[in-house]
Formats: C-alpha cells, sequence, structure tokens
C-alpha cells in the first residue's frame, strides 16, 4: 500500500458530491446495517446517561485506548487543559472574589454586614444567616479525577507542574498559617 496525496485517490472514493445530477444521486448507495427506520437511534448519549464526571472522563479515555487512529494521551492533556485546568482556575478567582447570601431571603452582599446578619430578615424576625456563594468543595471538586489522569496516563512534566502551582493556590487560600505580632519578635 504506497501513501498516495489524497487528491490522486479522490475519484476512487464513492462520494456523494459526484453523484449529484447524475442517476446514481438517489440509488446504489451502500450501507453496513440494515434497520427498519433511518431515524432510529440512542436517545440519550453515554454522556447524558453516566451521572458522574469521572464515569463520563473513563468512558472517553477507554474509547480513546481502543481506537489505535486516537492518541489517548493527547485526549487526557486537552481535557485537562480545556476544561478542568480552566474550570478549577474559574472557581479560584471566583471564590476570591465572590459575594455572599442571605439564606433567608436570598439577599446578595459584597462584605458580610457588621452584624453578621441580613439586616432585611433581622427586621423581619427570621434569622438572615449569610453564607458564602462558592464554597471550597465547588473548587476542588476535579482534584482528585485530575491527578489520576496525570497518574494513570502518564502525562508530562508540564501537566504536572500544573496541578502543582494550582495545588498551591489553593493552600494559599485554604490554609494559611496564623501568625500573631509577637511571632515577630
Amino acid at each position: 500500500a504506497k501513501a498516495r496525496h489524497p487528491k490522486e485517490v479522490e475519484r476512487l472514493v464513492d462520494i456523494v458530491k459526484y453523484r449529484l445530477n447524475t442517476e446514481a444521486q438517489y440509488e446504489g448507495f451502500g450501507f453496513t446495517h440494515n434497520t427498519s427506520s433511518i431515524d432510529r437511534g440512542p436517545q440519550n448519549s453515554r454522556y447524558k446517561i453516566l451521572p458522574k464526571m469521572s464515569e463520563k472522563l473513563d468512558a472517553q479515555l477507554r474509547l480513546a485506548q481502543m481506537i489505535d487512529a486516537v492518541d489517548a494521551q493527547d485526549v487526557a492533556t486537552r481535557v485537562l487543559m480545556r476544561h478542568f485546568f480552566r474550570d478549577i482556575r474559574g472557581n479560584l478567582r471566583a471564590y476570591s472574589t465572590q459575594k455572599f447570601r442571605c439564606l433567608s431571603c436570598n439577599e446578595g452582599f459584597r462584605r458580610i454586614p457588621l452584624s453578621g446578619k441580613c439586616d432585611k430578615c433581622v427586621k423581619e424576625g427570621k434569622e438572615g444567616k449569610i453564607s458564602l456563594t462558592v464554597r471550597q468543595s465547588n473548587i476542588s471538586k476535579y482534584l482528585e479525577t485530575t491527578e489520576k489522569l496525570i497518574r494513570e496516563n502518564g502525562l508530562d512534566e508540564f501537566m504536572q507542574e500544573r496541578l502543582r502551582l494550582i495545588r498551591s493556590s489553593m493552600d494559599s487560600l485554604f490554609i494559611s498559617e496564623q501568625t500573631t505580632l509577637s511571632d515577630y519578635f
């Protein structure tokens, strides 16, 4: 099998555009599977059926490993770069600039009121408890999956370093060492 340029073999492959405006445009098409109706098929994709992101990712990578023409390592890298890392970084940014909200009336606050409660609800006799809009769990939800993806697919040092930087950012945000003025004397 000699590798030839696609233009050289273009007319050897049966392509619909070459059948248009000829007698063959409506008949003689081959098929691989019989069907009683051309529009029958799966109602939902595997992506929609699988409940957890880790299951969806595992299914995608298993398929990538089965197909010789697909580089599973490249698939894993693209998922990390285009989805997981972006999501984690976006959630980190959202956490550091987040607002607060009242759990009773859903009123939003840029800063927590001095009383620590929603003034509007307190006036109405409600509890007025204030809560964060973004939680640490929103940020770290893909970390375990990301670590597994890097480890199991033998991804390069660049991916490992990206993960270390994200972990470092999270540690500086959530695990702060408490110091007092006396620590400096």
